[in-house]
């Protein structure tokens, strides 16, 4: 029997946005969105806001309308700088238009951020991006806002094993959003949200009162003894990244996804990731063991 070609994996990008807590604890929270159960892909699961790419995020005027165009190839050295550039704008509108978090700054440098989660003009801009009725840039450059690329810390790059229908080639990305009081999902990708530390969803998860997604899980894990945004920011900019593509195996009867390094996933000693390395599908989920 002849297999049958890989789905052509389509570029994606996602945020991990972090706040200080509200409660004064300096350990610092990340936003989740719970996606939409009706959703093929990982429906249920708490995500973190992102997409694809929009034909409208590859723009090579970038530079007249976004703040940091000129940085944009920082820590994503394999794409050219229209692409990288692409990663970055669709990362700002996807987490604008699944939570309302605008990264952008105005003509000052002062951050936009999210003045209120619900603020009217705020939120019809937002479904309109969302709707795909005005652009990103229409939307912006009536308000004297431009897009700030350099905030965007990369920190990961996951694909879709190949024997998935629907695949991704996604980019991860980490920011702060100190001024940010609050943040809102969509009501139809996605049908809850919260800020939680990463040891609070790690647990939860634990409890298996979420879902996590493999990625998430390990990002989540990854920044999960950071007690401060300092911290946070310190090992984001020290990761190694690396293009992590998962492989489904058996072992034993048991369906497992394993990562490169895993004693079922050789890798050169260079792409090794640390332990854990597989995760065992569950009835629900993918847990890692």
């Amino acid at each position: 029997m002849t297999s049958r070609p890989a789905a052509t994996a389509f570029p994606a990008a996602t945020v991990m946005a972090f706040r200080p807590s509200p409660a004064g604890a300096p350990t610092p929270e990340v936003f989740l969105v719970r996606r939409n159960l009706r959703m093929a892909f990982f429906g249920g699961a708490h995500v973190f806001p992102g997409g694809r790419l929009d034909p409208g995020d590859r723009d090579p005027d970038a530079s007249a309308w976004c703040s940091g165009a000129d940085e944009t190839g920082r820590g994503m050295g394999d794409l050219d700088a229209l692409e990288a550039t692409a990663y970055r704008l669709a990362a700002i509108r996807e987490v604008f238009e699944e939570s309302g978090i605008l990264l952008a700054r105005d003509a000052a440098g002062r951050w936009a951020y999210l003045a209120s989660p619900r603020e009217s003009g705020l939120d019809r801009l937002r479904q309109a991006v969302h709707s795909g009725a005005l652009s990103l840039r229409e939307a912006l450059r009536p308000r004297g806002l431009f897009p700030a690329l350099e905030a965007l810390i990369p920190i990961a790059h996951w694909v879709t094993p190949e024997v998935e229908p629907k695949r991704f080639d996604t980019r991860f990305f980490l920011v702060p959003v100190e001024g940010s009081s609050g943040a809102l999902h969509d009501e139809a990708e996605h049908l809850a949200s919260a800020w939680m530390t990463a040891s609070a969803a790690l647990a939860s998860f634990d409890r298996r009162e979420i879902v996590l997604a493999p990625p998430t899980w390990r990002l989540l894990k990854d920044f999960e003894s950071c007690a401060s945004w300092a911290e946070v920011e310190r090992r984001a900019r020290a990761c190694v990244i690396q293009r992590i593509q998962p492989r489904f195996v058996q072992e034993n009867g048991e369906d497992l996804l394993v990562l490169p390094g895993d004693p079922l996933y050789p890798a050169p000693l260079n792409e090794q990731l640390t332990p854990p390395t597989r995760f065992r599908r569950d009835p629900d989920r993918w847990q890692p063991i």
